[in-house]
């Protein structure tokens, strides 16, 4: 009856008094049943919460989460940022000014803006208490083809890591986001950006939205302060980056990797020798579209727009409003015969560890962000994704693509209308300056 309760007022986002209101209703319609007072109802959701749910300061613009990491390999001075007062980066102010209440009385500290992070940990842990979990959660590399459990990437990083391969029960897992407008109009006022993280486990129930976590929940507003009237309004602004959330998902990660979890195999019986052990995880792999990719990882997806994979630069179109990737006759092969002389020579892979040389280079510089000389122009890497300090990772090619956004486009702009009849499959025809601008008409 709590766990309905509860459902309920999240859906209708009641308040403590509209529930106790509703909680007094069902006791009178339950009068044979042991029910509760509300108190001990609040004091349940309370517990439960403890340690379950935090409530982080950030930067508007997601650059600085306001926090002090405490894993070892997070203690340089961008990581430690719990009593600083304004951006590092973008210099927005972490609190509100001082306000006067109603009453003649000042208003408590409030930050301009937090997010909620619901740890991965007592995600894991709960995952095995369900015992008909377990079997399925076994990281042995089994799987249809085409599943992650078949992939390069999950050998290395987990079939063969020591750390990992020592327990079947450790978890590899694969985290996206992607920001969603609350409303059935996408310029609605209110949105959020959603933090998903799910295990590998068989593909049938790890795709299931059930067993995925929402590791954290990051609004696209923030308060601003009336000069005038004193009172306190929402401005919408999305996130520009997700250093905030990725600095506290790393550092719990980091411990996940080294320390693990305690845990309990509730498909174990007790007194079992191992039922209980340390479950140990790591991020296999972060999904997002082409903006989410770049916040992530720190790169630029607007200016002079680099390959996340490659060193190839894209220009930015006027017309089209967005970036044209016209230039993929430099990805033909040596002897394709559609290849040009105009085309150029094949543009060179990224790695990661040029990905991170370039992400220290723009870290040190001393200039402005937006100063022309800043080496992010030249790079496209930004910052020092906190992701790079993760077990194995790989900057370039562990960021995968959503290719949900892509098969769309394809399928919905070009295949279908081609079978109608309604497009034929002509090359686009480019206009205008190419270095400049480039208006396609197909």
């Amino acid at each position: 009856m709590c766990a309905l309760m509860f459902d309920w007022m999240g859906q209708t986002k009641a308040t403590w008094v509209s529930a106790a209101e509703v909680w007094a209703m069902l006791s009178v319609v339950c009068k044979d049943a042991s029910v509760p007072n509300f108190g001990r109802v609040k004091q349940l959701c309370k517990d439960y919460l403890d340690r379950r749910m935090e409530r982080i300061d950030m930067c508007p613009a997601g650059h600085v989460a306001y926090i002090d990491c405490s894993h070892p390999l997070l203690q340089a001075p961008e990581f430690q940022n719990a009593r600083e007062d304004s951006c590092r980066v973008c210099g927005s102010k972490r609190w509100l000014a001082p306000r006067r209440l109603a009453s003649g009385r000042w208003a408590p500290q409030k930050a301009v803006k937090e997010y909620y992070y619901q740890p991965v940990q007592y995600w894991l842990q709960d995952m095995f208490r369900v015992p008909d979990n377990a079997e399925h959660l076994a990281n042995d590399g089994g799987g249809p083809p085409g599943s992650v459990r078949k992939s390069n990437g999950y050998k290395r990083k987990v079939l063969d890591n020591p750390v990992m391969n020592q327990d079947h029960r450790n978890q590899g897992l694969i985290a996206t986001a992607d920001n969603i407008p609350c409303g059935k109009n996408k310029n609605s006022a209110r949105g959020v950006c959603p933090c998903m993280v799910r295990t590998t486990m068989k593909d049938a129930l790890g795709l299931n939205i059930v067993n995925a976590h929402m590791f954290a929940l990051v609004p696209d507003q923030h308060w601003v302060l009336n000069a005038v009237t004193g009172r306190l309004r929402r401005k919408k602004k999305k996130p520009s980056w997700l250093t905030a959330i990725l600095v506290r998902f790393t550092e719990e990660l980091l411990w996940g990797y080294h320390t693990g979890f305690t845990t309990i195999d509730h498909s174990l019986p007790r007194g079992h020798a191992r039922r209980n052990f340390q479950l140990h995880c790591i991020l296999l792999l972060w999904c997002g579209d082409w903006p989410g990719i770049n916040e992530a990882a720190g790169t630029m997806s607007a200016g002079k727009c680099c390959c996340h994979w490659c060193q190839q630069q894209f220009v930015y179109s006027m017309s089209l409003r967005r970036f044209t990737f016209c230039d993929f006759g430099a990805f033909l092969g040596p002897n394709d015969p559609q290849r040009r002389p105009v085309d150029g020579p094949t543009p060179l892979p990224r790695t990661h560890h040029q990905m991170c040389l370039d992400a220290e280079e723009s870290e040190e510089f001393k200039g402005g962000f937006d100063d022309q000389d800043h080496p992010r122009f030249a790079s496209g890497v930004c910052y020092v994704c906190p992701l790079a300090y993760l077990e194995l990772w790989d900057m370039v090619w562990d960021f995968m693509a959503d290719w949900m956004h892509m098969s769309e486009g394809y399928f919905k702009e070009h295949l279908i209308p081609m079978l109608k009849g309604k497009r034929r499959p002509t090359p686009p025809w480019i206009l205008a300056n190419p270095d400049k601008d480039r208006r396609i008409v197909v």
